[in-house]
């Protein structure tokens, strides 16, 4: 089999000695990161959040920050394409329950953090799962609020004193970069924190919900298996297909929740990050300066 399609390159080299050596996997991925293509499936709902327009529509740097569903759903070949971004570090949003169940691999010389990024009143990892849902109910605040209610709650304060967000400070701080952070999905808990990054980065909230709801995108099939299982539910009762579409992916109106909560607790961007984040303005434009191209 010839292979005189390869350029004269530093790639093209790479790609010369893995053919030699034999191995496919990594072959397949640098011919792709070559061209510019990805080979994740889409349900992995992995993005790089570079190239973003931010403040003084300087672009957020490529390769510094992947989100993405657990790294435990991809294939082969996907965790190849994972080692080759030469992260510093994986930040596990999930729970330890959801850890123990689906473990992310382990890629060699790449840290691996487990934050949870949403949590109950009294501060402890919580999901959505059944189990999770079940915890939920047992609690007191649930009894009084309504489980309804209560998950509103929840879902609202992943924007406030987020443990996970000031790790991902910690991390742009001592420039431990690039870095992947996830949940079970990518989604929600992913999307939280995402969200507060982007706006500390000056990006509009029009890209940002843009963005929030790429995973509709990442999901459309299983949006659409999911309405095809329960057409009798919809016939019946068409608010059915918005639980549907918050389970399978991102409801419009719950990224709207999530940044109007900030308007309505605080009156500018300054004041919420500095009150949750510790973050003066000084060290918004530091952080924008090292993050965004100039």
């Amino acid at each position: 089999m010839g292979h005189h399609f390869f350029r004269s390159s530093v790639e093209d080299r790479k790609i010369s000695e893995l053919i030699r050596q034999g191995n496919p996997c990594l072959v397949l991925c640098c011919i792709l990161n070559a061209e510019g293509k990805t080979m994740y499936k889409k349900e992995t709902n992995f993005r790089d959040l570079g190239g973003l327009i931010g403040a003084d529509g300087r672009r957020i740097k490529k390769g510094l920050f992947y989100r993405s569903a657990s790294p435990a759903y991809m294939d082969d070949l996907e965790i190849e394409e994972l080692k080759s971004l030469k992260l510093y570090e994986i930040l596990d949003l999930r729970t330890s329950y959801e850890v123990e169940k689906k473990p992310d691999p382990v890629l060699p010389g790449v840290q691996y953090k487990r934050i949870s990024g949403m949590r109950d009143a009294a501060g402890n990892g919580i999901d959505y799962s059944p189990e999770g849902i079940h915890r939920l109910q047992m609690q007191k605040e649930c009894e009084q609020l309504g489980l309804e209610e209560y998950m509103r709650q929840i879902y609202q304060n992943m924007m406030f004193g987020n443990k996970a967000f000031m790790h991902v400070l910690d991390l742009i701080r001592q420039e431990h970069l690039p870095v992947l952070f996830h949940c079970a999905t990518g989604k929600d808990r992913t999307g939280a924190v995402t969200m507060i990054l982007l706006l500390i980065l000056g990006v509009s909230e029009e890209d940002i919900m843009k963005d929030y709801l790429a995973s509709n995108e990442s999901f459309r099939e299983k949006i659409k298996r999911a309405e095809t299982i329960h057409a009798e539910e919809i016939r019946r009762d068409p608010s059915y297909r918005d639980i549907l579409l918050a389970e399978n992916g991102v409801l419009p109106s719950n990224g709207r929740f999530l940044l109007n909560s900030v308007k309505e607790r605080y009156s500018n961007l300054n004041e919420f990050l500095k009150m949750e984040y510790d973050l003066n303005q000084n060290d918004i434009a530091e952080i924008r300066n090292r993050l965004l191209q100039i």
